[in-house]
């Protein structure tokens, strides 16, 4: 049940199966709900696309981390995370914190759409 949750997040949010692990533990952590309903309701979400609030808004702000430059970097910081240019120019993906919300649903749509088929969530 976990494994299934990291990769929706792994899906949504383009991380790494260890990002994927930290975002649900930070999410099970920060709601104080246990991992496994955390997980539940994540898989449950990528069936039918209802997400309780408090969850939601954990996974955008765990999700969000990752799409921003580290706070702790000050020289030597790509031109594109000061600047806002191409970030394909400096090899990283173009991502917009801002657009966190929109880009759920539509990351959630397209992971819906391709796993419905094949029937992958049972």
């Amino acid at each position: 049940m976990v494994d299934q949750a990291i990769g929706v997040v792994l899906a949504i949010g383009h991380l790494t199966p260890e990002q994927g692990w930290d975002v649900l533990r930070e999410i099970s952590q920060r709601t104080n709900i246990k991992l496994r309903h955390v997980s539940e309701l994540i898989i449950d979400w990528a069936r039918t696309g209802k997400l309780c609030t408090d969850v939601r808004t954990e996974l955008e702000r765990q999700l969000a981390q990752y799409t921003q430059p580290p706070q702790s970097e000050t020289r030597g910081v790509p031109a594109a995370w000061s600047t806002g240019r191409d970030r394909s120019q400096t090899g990283h993906r173009e991502r917009s914190p801002n657009a966190s919300q929109s880009q759920l649903h539509a990351n959630v749509g397209h992971f819906q759409s391709f796993v419905a088929p094949i029937g992958l969530l049972v």
